[in-house]
């Protein structure tokens, strides 16, 4: 399964005036994001401060006028809302594709989806589907599986 990760650049004050960008970055992109703005600030000269939070968080402050530059978010809903209410320069805009993985401490040559249903398996989590874009892919694997 593949997310889409969203880059929206918002209708804020301009970047040359404050002499930097700010940029707004969902709390799962956060360690990502960290690596790219020390590459790109080494590149262009040009700072960066990233703000990071959830999504919905960010998108209600950019909607209230907080002063960001870029929107990183990891969920189409909340860069297209802004979009559609005239708060982003840009519509957005795909930078990466994420993958649902499943990840265990035991030996991965045991490891596929026929024992999800067994003794071996006592516990899976997955992130809250009702926030994160990557729990409602967790459900759906878990409903599609059974």
């Amino acid at each position: 399964m593949y997310f889409y990760f969203l880059v929206l650049f918002t209708a804020c004050q301009s970047p040359v005036q404050r002499k930097g960008l700010r940029i707004a970055t969902a709390a799962n992109a956060q360690f990502v994001m960290e690596k790219l703005l020390v590459i790109f600030q080494e590149q262009t000269g040009i700072a960066c401060q990233m703000v990071v939070g959830s999504s919905g968080k960010l998108t209600a402050q950019i909607r209230e006028g907080a002063p960001f530059d870029v929107f990183v978010s990891a969920d189409n809903k909340y860069p297209e809302s802004l979009h559609q209410q005239g708060k982003s320069a840009l519509p957005p805009d795909v930078y990466a594709y994420g993958k649902l993985v499943f990840w265990t401490l035991i030996d991965s040559n045991l490891m596929n989806v026929s024992i999800w249903d067994t003794d071996v398996v006592k516990y899976i989590a997955i992130p809250n589907p009702e926030t994160a874009p990557y729990g409602v892919a967790a459900l759906e694997c878990l409903t599609y599986y059974g």
